[in-house]
């Protein structure tokens, strides 16, 4: 199969959670692992995260890609104005529900 022969995702759900490697748990969800967290950020057509806005702030684990690379984000209402304008910032459409 060819490179051409792939289509891209509809969606691409992608989670990341700090989690030991040495002690793994299911409440925990599956260590932050960016490579295939990338690739399928960049098969996807569209790629849209869905977070609470307390997320909005923190700093991962690691870098996975820019906010420029989300098309939306749907989040809760107490996303701050300053959270909300730089993901505006940077072309994201921001949804709070």
């Amino acid at each position: 199969m060819t490179r051409s022969d792939h289509r891209s995702q509809e969606i691409a759900e992608i989670s990341c959670s700090p989690g030991r490697p040495s002690a793994p748990s299911a409440a925990a969800g599956p260590p932050c692992r960016p490579r295939p967290k990338r690739a399928a950020i960049a098969s996807a057509r569209r790629v849209i995260a869905v977070t609470d806005s307390a997320k909005l702030s923190r700093t991962g684990l690691a870098f996975v890609a820019p906010a420029s690379a989300l098309h939306a984000v749907v989040t809760d209402g107490d996303a701050s104005d300053e959270e909300v304008g730089a993901l505006v910032a940077a072309g994201v459409t921001v949804r709070q529900v």
